[in-house]
């Protein structure tokens, strides 16, 4: 039924999608093509009893927005060479949270795997029409669209359903832009 959105290479349009895949469960863990688990992990580490855990922090949606400005105002060769992403998931987070009434916050969940219910993007999705479509009007990322993930994550902070623990962390590894030692570093912390 939404054939007229395809293709489509942006996996925010498709993570949009994701509460219709045929027989997915109620209750499932969403984790991009670059993650590895490397230690054990239990039920209970992304459901318990009727919750779903998050990890993550609350951060003030203003003060972002003044650091981008700020960092925009920044001379190139202050920055590294790095310009601002404006499609970027921090701010793809802080749309989404807007989205459904958290003006001056969001939380900010890393990148990890994600427990979701289907029931909670499936129910919002279908209320919203017009959101979906415009979320997956997109060919490519835009800074435009909202995040699956941070819907269902704030969907469920909203219904009091969301347990934040920040006990099982989660290391990320970016080869292109970490130096040996650093990449050393975070090998070493987590063995």
């Amino acid at each position: 039924g939404y054939e007229q959105f395809l293709p489509t290479f942006s996996s925010l349009s498709i993570e949009a999608m994701l509460w219709r895949i045929p027989g997915l469960a109620e209750r499932f863990i969403y984790l991009n093509d670059d993650f590895q688990i490397i230690r054990p992990v239990a039920v209970e580490d992304f459901f318990r009893d009727d919750g779903v855990v998050l990890r993550g922090k609350w951060r003030a949606t203003r003060l972002r927005r003044l650091g981008q400005r700020l960092k925009a105002a920044l001379p190139g060769w202050l920055r590294f060479g790095r310009k601002a992403d404006p499609a970027s998931n921090h701010s793809a987070q802080q749309l989404t949270a807007a989205m459904v009434g958290f003006a001056d916050r969001y939380f900010q969940v890393p990148h990890c795997p994600h427990p979701m219910r289907r029931s909670k993007l499936e129910n919002f999705l279908t209320a919203h029409p017009r959101e979906l479509a415009a979320n997956l009007g997109f060919r490519l990322r835009a800074p435009e669209q909202f995040l699956a993930t941070a819907l269902a994550d704030h969907l469920e902070i909203g219904a009091g359903s969301a347990i934040i623990d920040n006990r099982l962390g989660t290391l990320r590894l970016k080869p292109a832009t970490q130096g040996a030692q650093s990449l050393q570093m975070q090998m070493d912390k987590a063995d």
